[in-house]
């Protein structure tokens, strides 16, 4: 009789193609202060739809949070010093950025969650509406609701 835990996984056939797309050597890593960095530890994750290791991802330290955090509390500050327009353009850029990436995005987040393509794809079109729509339409709603989608209501205050 043979083992099921035995025998070989096929994980994704996509997924080191996805890895090595978004990451230097093809290992998840932090994004910390415009760069991606290795962490001192790793922990395993899951394919869901098989339930065994796919790769490994950043543990982070308690000291690489703090340090990340103080990064980030910098970054803020660079950002509050940028005008409403200059911010507009970072994430319009930004959802440009991702719109290009959309498909491996989407396909790697369901690997990764065991989400249906269908709704990892509309996630990434929710992001970029996000992205490229609100800023300017949060300057000039205050205490009402929009319905950017069918299905949807968002509330701003």
């Amino acid at each position: 009789m043979i083992d099921d835990a035995s025998k070989p996984v096929a994980l994704h056939p996509e997924l080191d193609r996805l890895l090595s797309r978004f990451f230097s050597g093809g290992l998840p890593m932090s994004f910390v202060d415009g760069r991606w960095v290795a962490s001192s530890n790793r922990m395993d994750t899951f394919d869901p739809s098989v339930g065994h290791v796919s790769t490994t991802v950043p543990d982070c330290s308690g000291s690489e949070v703090a340090e990340a955090i103080e990064l980030a509390s910098t970054a803020q500050n660079l950002w509050e010093g940028l005008s409403l327009l200059e911010r507009i353009d970072c994430l319009r850029s930004f959802a440009s950025e991702l719109s290009q990436a959309e498909d491996d995005l989407a396909l790697l987040e369901s690997i990764d969650t065991g989400n249906p393509m269908r709704a990892t794809r509309r996630d990434m079109q929710f992001a970029q509406t996000y992205l490229r729509e609100w800023p300017a339409v949060a300057q000039t709603q205050a205490g009402r609701a929009t319905q950017p989608f069918a299905d949807g209501l968002s509330y701003t205050l």
